[in-house]
């Protein structure tokens, strides 16, 4: 069994996105948390662990190379496949994002799907200090707009994106909201 830690989340990020991974893998039962740590099972599926490992590699100096050593070529492509390439202009990474998503393989999708809707949450929940309602009206425009790429992927998360896109007015299907 390999585990792996990833530093940077916080309790409430780690239950919301845990939550989101459940709706993927049915069951968190390979996965235990302590203390600002996690530790992500190799025993759990593919786009449970790619769902939880993307942001690392976005957000600390975690490597592609890590993530192949510590999970293997499949785990590591399907995080490849939705990480952002940060040395590109946030609007130029925003729009690949829509461009790109009815692309992604049914793995990546699935991580989008439950990446988005982890932010979407959070959003709703708590907005960055310094995020005006514009701000985050347009993030929910936006994440419809690269989500309708994902739909047919999984009905449950679709659902519940639904129900929280609908909250601003954004609707899944082609559109409708925000556009």
């Amino acid at each position: 069994m390999c585990n792996f830690a990833v530093h940077f989340y916080t309790c409430t990020q780690l239950y919301t996105k845990l939550w989101a991974c459940a709706l993927l893998s049915g069951t968190l039962d390979c996965i235990s948390t302590s203390v600002g740590h996690l530790w992500v099972s190799s025993s759990i599926s593919s786009p449970s662990q790619s769902a939880l490992l993307h942001d690392t590699v976005e957000d600390t100096d975690t490597t592609f190379e890590e993530i192949e050593e510590n999970f293997g070529k499949v785990i590591c492509s399907v995080v490849a496949e939705v990480t952002d390439d940060k040395s590109l202009r946030k609007a130029q990474r925003k729009r690949l994002q829509v461009e790109t998503a009815p692309k992604k393989s049914k793995e990546a999708k699935l991580v989008k799907l439950a990446d988005k809707l982890y932010n979407l949450r959070d959003l709703q929940s708590s907005p960055p200090v310094g995020w005006p309602e514009k701000r985050v009206q347009e993030y929910f425009e936006w994440a419809g707009q690269v989500l309708r790429g994902c739909v047919g992927t999984n009905a449950k998360l679709e659902e519940e994106i639904e129900k929280v896109l609908a909250t601003r007015g954004v609707s899944l299907k082609s559109g409708e909201g925000g556009e």
